[in-house]
């Protein structure tokens, strides 16, 4: 089999704990396929479709941003250009009670959405569809989303000062 790309002379850091270590690494179908130690790749005369010599640099599993506020910013910018750049390739959205699900009222979800600026109409109500719009945008990292308890609250009880009744609840927990 030959590697779609192939990553010489790197230093791995494998998040396992383990000290740093040199090696190579072959990447097919978009996942890594073999570590290999130091000069076994060129010794066998290993090649790639693409070959990076990683020389002095660092090879990392993706980072995950625990609390990301990208649940509307990855609609208008799919490509995560910020995340991607800094070795981010997962992110957990619907952080501090707010975010872009589920939608009771677009006017009153405009103005706690995180990054809105009208560029993408808030046409979803439920986190079904949320989701449906954020998989059809496809965007560059990976997505874990909370459900944010207080655009839940606002979606279903509105801007009332007051506990949510019995049957708010119930809704809310549907």
């Amino acid at each position: 089999m030959t590697p779609d790309l192939l990553i010489r002379n790197a230093t791995l850091i494998d998040g396992t704990g383990a000290p740093p270590r040199a090696c190579s690494l072959a990447v097919a179908a978009g996942r890594v396929a073999a570590i290999i130690p130091p000069t076994q790749d060129t010794a066998a005369g290993l090649r790639a479709h693409s070959e990076i010599d990683a020389a002095g640099l660092v090879v990392a599993p993706g980072f995950i941003d625990i609390h990301s506020h990208s649940d509307y910013t990855l609609l208008v910018d799919p490509r995560a250009l910020s995340s991607i750049a800094q070795g981010v390739t997962l992110e957990v959205i619907g952080n501090c009670g707010w975010g872009c699900q589920p939608i009771g009222d677009p006017a009153l979800s405009r103005e706690i959405i995180y990054g809105y600026d009208g560029s993408i109409d808030l046409g979803w109500r439920t986190t079904a569809a949320y989701f449906d719009r954020l998989q059809a945008a496809a965007p560059a990292v990976n997505v874990v989303a909370l459900v944010p308890n207080g655009q839940l609250r606002m979606a279903t009880v509105g801007t009332a000062e007051r506990p949510a009744d019995p049957a708010e609840v119930k809704e809310m927990a549907r």
